[in-house]
């Protein structure tokens, strides 16, 4: 696509780092796969514009099974995250305090949630040994409020703080990335 603007190409591998770099001819060269791709999508190009100027525009399908649109099927690529990548990632997202606060966090709120089951047992538990009237309704129900707080405000932290983590490190990466590709090209001295 942009092989008729671009004067210097650099093009990335599956794990992010530099495949190959120089003018479109120098990477055609270099990448045999990126060669491929290039040619195959040429010909899909001139199989679209052949299919696209062989429609007479005045002439109508006899019927409507068949349609005049020309509908080219996208490409869908499959990818994988080496292991590297995802190192790289996960430590961007923090420190040992970052993943103190996300799993105190996490485990915080399964012990409440935990908590919550067992204590609706024993407020259950409490008509059976005790005559209704002298079960306070109130004192339990509150308990079980705090309980229930207690697990929201465990996972919101929790889920706050690996959000947060999250943008932290895909900035870093996009940064990281970006300045690999500019310092590269401002050392060969070229401009896309």
């Amino acid at each position: 696509m942009v092989a008729p603007i671009a004067d210097f190409v650099v093009s990335l591998s599956s794990d992010g780092r530099i495949a190959t770099q120089g003018t479109i001819e120098e990477a055609l060269e270099k990448n045999k796969k990126l060669m491929a791709e290039t040619t195959e999508s040429q010909e899909i190009a001139e199989k679209a514009e052949e299919d696209v100027d062989a429609v007479d525009p005045a002439q109508k399908a006899p019927d409507n099974t068949k349609s005049s649109k020309l509908i080219v099927t996208e490409e869908v690529a499959l990818g994988h995250i080496s292991w590297r990548a995802l190192k790289i990632y996960l430590s961007a997202m923090g420190g040992p305090l970052f993943w103190t606060i996300s799993l105190i966090g996490l485990f915080a709120s399964d012990f409440f949630n935990t908590l919550s089951s067992w204590y609706l047992g024993y407020w259950t538990s409490q008509y059976e040994d005790r005559p209704p009237s002298e079960v306070s309704d109130g004192y339990y129900l509150s308990i079980y409020s705090l309980i229930l707080l207690g697990c929201l405000v465990a996972w919101a932290i929790s889920a706050m703080n690996f959000q947060l983590g999250s943008i932290r490190a895909s900035a870093k990466v996009h940064q990281d990335l970006i300045s690999n590709v500019l310092g590269t090209t401002l050392r060969s001295g070229c401009f896309i």
